[in-house]
């Protein structure tokens, strides 16, 4: 019975998680995504990105610690966060060359390619490594 019922409590604290990285990651695709398109007027795509990406590293740096995993921000979980994303970001940036460059996928298009194939990887990653404790 005390099994099940820390398998519960773990269950719906995962769930709830889930859904405030969902929110919180949702709201960052929307902005970062903005700045995206935006900056697509005036630069080329791997420039644009990078600098939309950047924006979203610390927007998710101060979100993701306090609202998803109910942590305290620190300069180390916040490095972290930073250095897990600058990972992220080489995935990203791979994964949008491939499919622009190589499949022909349109920039505009590619992007939200990207996005759906990163966020179960960024969301288990951050959750492991920002909840870690402090040694």
């Amino acid at each position: 019975v005390a099994l099940r019922l820390f398998n519960s409590k773990r269950t719906v604290m995962l769930h709830r998680q889930l859904l405030r990285f969902l929110l919180a990651g949702g709201l960052n695709t929307l902005l970062t995504l903005a700045l995206y398109q935006l900056l697509l007027l005036w630069w080329p795509y791997p420039v644009a990105f990078s600098t939309a990406f950047i924006c979203g590293i610390v927007f998710t740096g101060l979100v993701y610690t306090r609202f998803v995993f109910e942590v305290s921000t620190t300069p180390r979980r916040f490095t972290h966060n930073a250095l897990y994303y600058l990972l992220s970001y080489g995935l990203s940036l791979g994964l949008l060359a491939f499919l622009v460059d190589q499949l022909g996928i349109a920039e505009r298009l590619a992007v939200f390619i990207t996005i759906a194939g990163m966020v179960p990887l960024n969301f288990f990653c951050l959750r492991r490594l920002l909840q870690a404790r402090s040694h």
